[in-house]
Protein backbone atom coordinates (compact mmCIF):
# COMPACT_ATOMS: atom_id res chain seq x y z
CA UNK A 1 0.00 0.00 0.00
CA UNK A 2 1.41 2.92 -0.91
CA UNK A 3 2.01 6.55 1.48
CA UNK A 4 -0.69 8.30 -0.23
CA UNK A 5 -3.37 5.94 0.38
CA UNK A 6 -2.98 5.39 3.86
CA UNK A 7 -2.64 8.85 4.63
CA UNK A 8 -5.86 9.43 2.81
CA UNK A 9 -7.49 6.11 5.02
CA UNK A 10 -6.03 8.03 8.15
CA UNK A 11 -7.13 11.42 7.12
CA UNK A 12 -10.68 9.93 6.93
CA UNK A 13 -10.37 8.07 10.25
CA UNK A 14 -9.68 11.55 11.54
CA UNK A 15 -12.28 13.19 10.29
CA UNK A 16 -14.65 11.02 11.69
CA UNK A 17 -13.91 11.21 14.82
CA UNK A 18 -13.10 14.75 15.27
CA UNK A 19 -17.21 14.69 13.89
CA UNK A 20 -18.27 11.90 16.71
CA UNK A 21 -16.33 14.33 19.09
CA UNK A 22 -18.12 17.53 17.91
CA UNK A 23 -21.22 15.75 18.41
CA UNK A 24 -20.86 14.79 22.25
CA UNK A 25 -19.52 17.87 23.10
CA UNK A 26 -22.96 19.69 21.45
CA UNK A 27 -25.17 17.24 22.80
CA UNK A 28 -22.99 18.15 26.70
CA UNK A 29 -23.78 22.25 25.61
CA UNK A 30 -27.48 21.11 25.23
CA UNK A 31 -28.35 20.83 28.67
CA UNK A 32 -26.28 23.98 29.45
CA UNK A 33 -28.12 26.77 26.97
CA UNK A 34 -31.45 25.18 28.32
CA UNK A 35 -30.49 25.77 31.90
CA UNK A 36 -29.81 29.26 30.68
CA UNK A 37 -33.41 29.47 28.90
CA UNK A 38 -35.29 28.26 31.96
CA UNK A 39 -33.06 30.76 34.36
CA UNK A 40 -34.32 33.30 32.12
CA UNK A 41 -37.54 32.10 31.88
CA UNK A 42 -37.97 32.63 35.61
CA UNK A 43 -36.28 35.79 35.77
CA UNK A 44 -38.91 37.20 33.35
CA UNK A 45 -42.02 35.69 35.64
CA UNK A 46 -40.32 37.34 38.56
CA UNK A 47 -39.95 40.80 36.68
CA UNK A 48 -43.63 40.64 35.33
CA UNK A 49 -44.63 39.77 38.97
CA UNK A 50 -42.43 42.28 40.30
CA UNK A 51 -42.55 45.69 38.23
CA UNK A 52 -40.91 47.62 41.15
CA UNK A 53 -37.94 45.36 40.33
CA UNK A 54 -38.36 45.59 36.47
CA UNK A 55 -35.74 47.97 35.75
CA UNK A 56 -33.31 47.37 38.11
CA UNK A 57 -32.89 43.65 36.43
CA UNK A 58 -34.19 44.00 32.58
CA UNK A 59 -31.09 45.37 31.37
CA UNK A 60 -29.09 42.25 32.32
CA UNK A 61 -31.87 39.55 31.88
CA UNK A 62 -33.28 40.24 28.06
CA UNK A 63 -29.48 40.38 26.83
CA UNK A 64 -28.78 37.05 28.45
CA UNK A 65 -32.28 35.62 26.97
CA UNK A 66 -31.10 37.03 23.33
CA UNK A 67 -28.32 35.02 23.66
CA UNK A 68 -29.19 31.87 24.60
CA UNK A 69 -31.81 32.21 21.82
CA UNK A 70 -29.59 32.23 19.86
CA UNK A 71 -27.39 30.19 20.65
CA UNK A 72 -30.18 27.39 20.90
CA UNK A 73 -31.11 28.17 17.32
CA UNK A 74 -27.68 27.95 16.32
CA UNK A 75 -26.93 24.75 18.61
CA UNK A 76 -30.71 22.78 16.73
CA UNK A 77 -29.55 23.92 13.36
CA UNK A 78 -26.10 22.22 13.34
CA UNK A 79 -27.29 19.39 15.09
CA UNK A 80 -29.87 18.96 12.59
CA UNK A 81 -26.98 18.97 9.84
CA UNK A 82 -25.41 16.54 11.83
CA UNK A 83 -28.05 13.96 12.12
CA UNK A 84 -28.91 14.47 8.46
CA UNK A 85 -25.04 13.54 8.19
CA UNK A 86 -25.36 10.72 10.89
CA UNK A 87 -28.61 9.65 8.60
CA UNK A 88 -26.96 9.57 5.53
CA UNK A 89 -24.42 7.15 7.48
CA UNK A 90 -26.57 4.73 7.90
CA UNK A 91 -26.09 0.92 8.47
CA UNK A 92 -23.23 -0.97 8.09
CA UNK A 93 -23.61 -4.53 7.76
CA UNK A 94 -20.56 -7.23 7.55
CA UNK A 95 -20.58 -10.17 5.99
CA UNK A 96 -18.39 -12.94 7.22
CA UNK A 97 -18.31 -16.34 5.30
CA UNK A 98 -14.60 -18.24 5.72
CA UNK A 99 -13.83 -21.32 6.87
CA UNK A 100 -13.88 -22.30 10.65
CA UNK A 101 -10.49 -22.18 10.82
CA UNK A 102 -9.34 -19.20 9.05
CA UNK A 103 -8.52 -15.67 11.34
CA UNK A 104 -10.90 -13.06 10.62
CA UNK A 105 -7.93 -10.11 9.91
CA UNK A 106 -10.87 -7.27 9.52
CA UNK A 107 -12.23 -8.18 13.45
CA UNK A 108 -9.79 -5.24 14.54
CA UNK A 109 -10.61 -2.51 11.58
CA UNK A 110 -14.32 -3.56 12.27
CA UNK A 111 -13.62 -2.59 16.01
CA UNK A 112 -11.99 0.50 15.08
CA UNK A 113 -14.76 1.52 12.57
CA UNK A 114 -17.20 0.84 15.35
CA UNK A 115 -15.94 3.08 18.05
CA UNK A 116 -15.66 6.20 15.99
CA UNK A 117 -19.01 6.20 14.94
CA UNK A 118 -18.86 5.78 11.18
CA UNK A 119 -22.21 4.26 11.12
CA UNK A 120 -25.62 4.75 13.36
CA UNK A 121 -25.67 0.90 13.31
CA UNK A 122 -23.60 -2.05 12.30
CA UNK A 123 -25.14 -5.61 12.21
CA UNK A 124 -23.21 -8.89 11.75
CA UNK A 125 -24.31 -11.83 9.63
CA UNK A 126 -21.62 -14.52 9.85
CA UNK A 127 -21.29 -18.28 8.69
CA UNK A 128 -18.48 -20.08 9.02
CA UNK A 129 -17.57 -23.79 7.41
CA UNK A 130 -17.70 -26.95 7.93
CA UNK A 131 -19.97 -28.68 8.30
CA UNK A 132 -20.99 -28.71 4.62
CA UNK A 133 -24.66 -29.70 3.01
CA UNK A 134 -22.27 -31.77 0.75
CA UNK A 135 -18.71 -32.67 -0.01
CA UNK A 136 -16.89 -34.79 -2.32
CA UNK A 137 -13.20 -35.17 -2.68
CA UNK A 138 -10.45 -36.48 -4.77
CA UNK A 139 -7.82 -37.44 -2.63
CA UNK A 140 -5.37 -38.34 -4.74
CA UNK A 141 -5.15 -35.21 -6.60
CA UNK A 142 -6.04 -33.46 -3.51
CA UNK A 143 -9.68 -31.91 -5.47
CA UNK A 144 -12.59 -30.85 -3.23
CA UNK A 145 -15.76 -30.11 -3.55
CA UNK A 146 -18.59 -27.94 -1.19
CA UNK A 147 -22.10 -27.75 -1.55
CA UNK A 148 -22.25 -24.54 0.73
CA UNK A 149 -25.88 -23.52 -0.80
CA UNK A 150 -27.89 -23.31 1.65
CA UNK A 151 -25.74 -21.71 3.87
CA UNK A 152 -25.61 -18.77 1.21
CA UNK A 153 -29.21 -18.72 1.19
CA UNK A 154 -29.38 -18.62 5.25
CA UNK A 155 -26.91 -15.80 5.57
CA UNK A 156 -28.72 -14.01 2.47
CA UNK A 157 -32.27 -14.01 4.73
CA UNK A 158 -30.33 -12.90 7.91
CA UNK A 159 -28.95 -9.53 6.15
CA UNK A 160 -32.61 -9.01 4.23
CA UNK A 161 -34.30 -9.51 7.88
CA UNK A 162 -31.99 -7.18 8.92
CA UNK A 163 -32.28 -4.64 6.26
CA UNK A 164 -36.42 -5.30 6.74
CA UNK A 165 -36.19 -3.82 9.90
CA UNK A 166 -33.91 -0.48 8.95
CA UNK A 167 -34.81 2.67 6.90
CA UNK A 168 -34.50 2.80 3.13
CA UNK A 169 -33.91 7.03 3.87
CA UNK A 170 -30.54 6.28 5.26
CA UNK A 171 -27.98 4.86 3.73
CA UNK A 172 -26.76 1.12 3.54
CA UNK A 173 -22.99 -0.06 3.86
CA UNK A 174 -22.01 -3.42 3.13
CA UNK A 175 -18.06 -4.64 4.50
CA UNK A 176 -17.62 -7.96 3.03
CA UNK A 177 -15.59 -10.39 4.36
CA UNK A 178 -16.22 -13.50 2.45
CA UNK A 179 -14.14 -15.89 0.24
CA UNK A 180 -14.78 -16.15 -3.64
CA UNK A 181 -17.54 -17.68 -5.12
CA UNK A 182 -19.22 -17.35 -1.68
CA UNK A 183 -19.08 -13.35 -2.45
CA UNK A 184 -20.71 -13.99 -5.47
CA UNK A 185 -23.54 -16.08 -4.00
CA UNK A 186 -24.68 -13.63 -1.11
CA UNK A 187 -24.45 -10.54 -3.65
CA UNK A 188 -26.62 -12.16 -6.22
CA UNK A 189 -29.28 -13.02 -3.12
CA UNK A 190 -29.06 -9.10 -1.92
CA UNK A 191 -31.81 -6.70 -2.93
CA UNK A 192 -29.50 -3.74 -3.04
CA UNK A 193 -30.49 0.48 -3.72
CA UNK A 194 -28.56 2.22 -5.99
CA UNK A 195 -27.15 5.32 -4.93
CA UNK A 196 -27.94 4.37 -1.25
CA UNK A 197 -25.41 1.73 -1.10
CA UNK A 198 -21.87 1.86 -0.49
CA UNK A 199 -19.13 -1.35 -0.79
CA UNK A 200 -16.48 -1.26 2.00
CA UNK A 201 -13.13 -2.84 0.95
CA UNK A 202 -10.55 -3.79 3.95
CA UNK A 203 -7.09 -4.65 2.68
CA UNK A 204 -6.73 -8.46 4.37
CA UNK A 205 -2.99 -7.74 3.51
CA UNK A 206 -2.53 -5.56 6.45
CA UNK A 207 -4.45 -7.21 9.51
CA UNK A 208 -3.57 -4.06 11.77
CA UNK A 209 -3.66 -1.46 9.00
CA UNK A 210 -6.36 1.22 8.38
CA UNK A 211 -6.34 1.18 5.10
CA UNK A 212 -9.50 0.74 3.14
CA UNK A 213 -11.74 2.12 0.12
CA UNK A 214 -15.63 2.74 0.05
CA UNK A 215 -17.68 3.13 -3.20
CA UNK A 216 -21.23 3.66 -3.85
CA UNK A 217 -23.03 1.67 -6.34
CA UNK A 218 -24.63 2.59 -8.99
CA UNK A 219 -27.52 1.07 -10.79
CA UNK A 220 -27.18 2.28 -14.27
CA UNK A 221 -23.27 2.49 -15.52
CA UNK A 222 -22.93 5.35 -19.10
CA UNK A 223 -22.16 3.14 -21.83
CA UNK A 224 -20.29 6.23 -23.41
CA UNK A 225 -17.82 6.01 -20.38
CA UNK A 226 -16.00 3.22 -22.71
CA UNK A 227 -15.67 -0.70 -21.36
CA UNK A 228 -12.48 -1.07 -19.02
CA UNK A 229 -11.59 -4.58 -19.94
CA UNK A 230 -10.47 -6.49 -22.96
CA UNK A 231 -11.64 -9.91 -23.77
CA UNK A 232 -9.21 -13.03 -24.89
CA UNK A 233 -10.36 -15.68 -26.34
CA UNK A 234 -8.19 -19.08 -26.75
CA UNK A 235 -10.04 -22.26 -28.59
CA UNK A 236 -7.77 -25.72 -27.67
CA UNK A 237 -7.84 -28.33 -30.45
CA UNK A 238 -10.85 -30.80 -31.12
CA UNK A 239 -14.06 -30.87 -31.59
CA UNK A 240 -15.19 -32.04 -28.86
CA UNK A 241 -16.25 -29.11 -26.51
CA UNK A 242 -16.13 -30.05 -22.88
CA UNK A 243 -16.48 -27.00 -20.76
CA UNK A 244 -15.66 -22.81 -21.30
CA UNK A 245 -13.10 -21.58 -18.67
CA UNK A 246 -13.73 -17.95 -17.45
CA UNK A 247 -11.81 -15.89 -15.64
CA UNK A 248 -12.03 -11.87 -14.59
CA UNK A 249 -8.77 -10.93 -13.86
CA UNK A 250 -7.69 -7.55 -11.88
CA UNK A 251 -5.36 -6.45 -13.96
CA UNK A 252 -4.24 -9.64 -15.85
CA UNK A 253 -2.09 -11.06 -12.81
CA UNK A 254 -2.91 -14.90 -13.26
CA UNK A 255 -0.16 -16.66 -14.98
CA UNK A 256 -0.04 -19.43 -17.58
CA UNK A 257 0.29 -22.42 -15.29
CA UNK A 258 -3.33 -20.96 -13.77
CA UNK A 259 -5.25 -21.79 -16.81
CA UNK A 260 -6.48 -25.51 -18.24
CA UNK A 261 -5.10 -26.45 -22.02
CA UNK A 262 -6.51 -29.55 -23.67
CA UNK A 263 -8.98 -30.66 -26.12
CA UNK A 264 -12.12 -29.58 -25.84
CA UNK A 265 -11.50 -26.52 -23.87
CA UNK A 266 -12.19 -22.57 -24.73
CA UNK A 267 -10.17 -19.96 -22.16
CA UNK A 268 -11.98 -16.98 -22.03
CA UNK A 269 -9.95 -14.56 -20.25
CA UNK A 270 -12.29 -10.70 -18.90
CA UNK A 271 -9.64 -8.48 -17.96
CA UNK A 272 -9.44 -5.00 -17.23
CA UNK A 273 -7.60 -2.38 -18.63
CA UNK A 274 -8.16 0.80 -16.96
CA UNK A 275 -6.02 0.28 -13.86
CA UNK A 276 -6.28 -2.33 -10.74
CA UNK A 277 -9.05 -1.72 -8.80
CA UNK A 278 -7.20 -0.24 -5.27
CA UNK A 279 -7.94 0.29 -1.94
CA UNK A 280 -8.45 4.37 -2.35
CA UNK A 281 -11.79 5.73 -1.06
CA UNK A 282 -12.34 8.07 -3.67
CA UNK A 283 -14.97 8.98 -6.48
CA UNK A 284 -12.26 7.96 -9.59
CA UNK A 285 -12.23 4.30 -8.29
CA UNK A 286 -15.53 4.27 -7.69
CA UNK A 287 -16.46 4.71 -11.31
CA UNK A 288 -13.78 2.19 -12.25
CA UNK A 289 -15.51 -0.93 -9.63
CA UNK A 290 -19.00 -0.15 -11.21
CA UNK A 291 -17.94 -0.42 -14.85
CA UNK A 292 -15.39 -3.37 -13.93
CA UNK A 293 -18.69 -5.19 -11.76
CA UNK A 294 -20.69 -4.38 -14.88
CA UNK A 295 -18.39 -5.96 -17.49
CA UNK A 296 -17.57 -8.75 -15.62
CA UNK A 297 -21.43 -9.46 -14.80
CA UNK A 298 -22.06 -8.67 -18.62
CA UNK A 299 -19.06 -11.03 -20.01
CA UNK A 300 -20.59 -14.12 -17.67
CA UNK A 301 -24.74 -13.62 -19.41
CA UNK A 302 -23.07 -13.62 -22.89
CA UNK A 303 -21.11 -16.54 -22.35
CA UNK A 304 -23.77 -18.53 -21.16
CA UNK A 305 -25.99 -17.37 -24.34
CA UNK A 306 -23.55 -18.15 -26.52
CA UNK A 307 -22.55 -21.91 -24.70
CA UNK A 308 -25.98 -22.14 -23.43
CA UNK A 309 -25.62 -26.04 -23.27
CA UNK A 310 -21.78 -25.92 -21.89
CA UNK A 311 -20.87 -26.19 -18.54
CA UNK A 312 -19.47 -22.79 -17.71
CA UNK A 313 -16.05 -22.97 -15.27
CA UNK A 314 -15.68 -19.90 -13.53
CA UNK A 315 -12.51 -19.38 -12.02
CA UNK A 316 -11.38 -15.61 -10.60
CA UNK A 317 -9.51 -13.73 -7.73
CA UNK A 318 -11.21 -10.28 -7.44
CA UNK A 319 -11.31 -7.85 -4.34
CA UNK A 320 -14.43 -8.53 -1.85
CA UNK A 321 -16.51 -5.58 -2.66
CA UNK A 322 -16.53 -6.47 -6.59
CA UNK A 323 -17.98 -9.73 -5.89
CA UNK A 324 -20.97 -8.66 -4.24
CA UNK A 325 -21.82 -6.06 -6.73
CA UNK A 326 -21.20 -8.67 -9.35
CA UNK A 327 -23.35 -10.71 -7.91
CA UNK A 328 -25.67 -8.47 -7.81
CA UNK A 329 -25.67 -7.28 -11.05
CA UNK A 330 -25.75 -10.97 -12.31
CA UNK A 331 -29.26 -11.60 -10.72
CA UNK A 332 -30.47 -7.89 -11.63
CA UNK A 333 -29.78 -7.68 -15.02
CA UNK A 334 -30.02 -3.54 -14.84
CA UNK A 335 -27.53 -2.79 -17.16
CA UNK A 336 -29.83 -4.82 -20.09
CA UNK A 337 -32.65 -3.99 -22.35
CA UNK A 338 -33.46 -7.58 -23.54
CA UNK A 339 -36.50 -9.29 -23.07
CA UNK A 340 -37.14 -10.37 -19.47
CA UNK A 341 -36.90 -14.28 -19.89
CA UNK A 342 -33.15 -15.46 -19.50
CA UNK A 343 -31.50 -18.71 -19.40
CA UNK A 344 -30.86 -20.27 -15.95
CA UNK A 345 -27.56 -18.33 -15.44
CA UNK A 346 -26.81 -21.77 -12.59
CA UNK A 347 -27.67 -24.41 -13.75
CA UNK A 348 -24.25 -24.96 -15.98
CA UNK A 349 -22.17 -23.16 -14.06
CA UNK A 350 -19.38 -24.30 -11.74
CA UNK A 351 -17.77 -22.15 -9.43
CA UNK A 352 -14.18 -22.89 -8.67
CA UNK A 353 -11.11 -21.73 -6.52
CA UNK A 354 -8.07 -22.02 -5.13
CA UNK A 355 -7.30 -23.13 -1.62
CA UNK A 356 -6.36 -20.96 0.78
CA UNK A 357 -3.04 -19.74 0.55
CA UNK A 358 -2.22 -21.20 -2.68
CA UNK A 359 -1.50 -19.11 -5.83
CA UNK A 360 -0.02 -21.40 -8.47
CA UNK A 361 -1.55 -24.12 -10.56
CA UNK A 362 -4.91 -24.98 -11.67
CA UNK A 363 -7.88 -24.01 -9.31
CA UNK A 364 -8.25 -27.16 -6.79
CA UNK A 365 -11.28 -26.42 -5.09
CA UNK A 366 -15.48 -25.84 -6.24
CA UNK A 367 -18.14 -24.42 -4.48
CA UNK A 368 -21.90 -24.83 -4.85
CA UNK A 369 -23.43 -21.79 -4.24
CA UNK A 370 -26.71 -22.15 -5.84
CA UNK A 371 -29.13 -24.90 -5.73
CA UNK A 372 -29.54 -24.77 -9.20
CA UNK A 373 -26.21 -25.38 -9.99
CA UNK A 374 -24.50 -28.81 -10.87
CA UNK A 375 -24.51 -31.38 -8.76
CA UNK A 376 -20.80 -31.80 -6.23
CA UNK A 377 -20.45 -35.21 -8.07
CA UNK A 378 -20.82 -33.17 -11.69
CA UNK A 379 -18.03 -30.68 -10.38
CA UNK A 380 -15.80 -33.07 -9.21
CA UNK A 381 -15.71 -34.81 -12.62
CA UNK A 382 -14.67 -31.34 -14.12
CA UNK A 383 -12.27 -30.24 -11.08
CA UNK A 384 -10.44 -33.62 -12.47
CA UNK A 385 -11.23 -33.03 -16.23
CA UNK A 386 -9.22 -29.48 -15.93
CA UNK A 387 -6.38 -31.50 -13.78
CA UNK A 388 -6.02 -34.14 -16.45
CA UNK A 389 -5.82 -31.85 -19.85
CA UNK A 390 -3.13 -29.52 -18.66
CA UNK A 391 -0.58 -30.79 -21.02
CA UNK A 392 0.29 -27.98 -23.54
CA UNK A 393 0.75 -30.54 -26.62
CA UNK A 394 -3.11 -31.29 -26.39
CA UNK A 395 -3.82 -27.62 -27.61
CA UNK A 396 -1.98 -23.95 -28.22
CA UNK A 397 1.40 -23.26 -25.94
CA UNK A 398 1.39 -21.23 -23.35
CA UNK A 399 3.91 -18.96 -25.15
CA UNK A 400 1.65 -19.08 -28.34
CA UNK A 401 -1.35 -18.06 -25.89
CA UNK A 402 0.53 -15.60 -24.54
CA UNK A 403 1.34 -13.91 -28.37
CA UNK A 404 -2.48 -13.79 -28.68
CA UNK A 405 -3.16 -11.91 -26.14
CA UNK A 406 -3.67 -8.01 -26.32
CA UNK A 407 -1.62 -5.64 -24.13
CA UNK A 408 -3.64 -4.28 -21.73
CA UNK A 409 -1.65 -1.49 -20.80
Amino acid sequence: MNTNSSNHAESWEKNIARKHRQMEWLTNLFPVVSAILAASGSAIFYLLENDDDKSQYSNIVFPIIGIALILLTGLFLYLRKLREEDDARGTAYYLRFLRRDMADYHSNKLQSIASEGAFREINVATRVFPPYDDYRSNKNNGLEVFDLSDKIENMAQAVEHYMATDSSSTGFSFIPNALFPMGLGIGSRLYLFPEKTTMWEVDSRRPTGKDHGDWKLVGIVDDDAGSPVVKTTVTTTGTDLKAVFLTWENSGEFSDDQFPRGEGLIIKRIRNTNGAFEILPNSKNAAKANLYSREYAKSLWETIEEYPDTPIILATRLPKTLQIAIGWRISQRLDTTQATQHSDIWKNLITVAWSPGRNRGLPDHAYRINDSQPSVDVMLEHLEMMHSSVSPTCGQSANEAKDEEPDSR
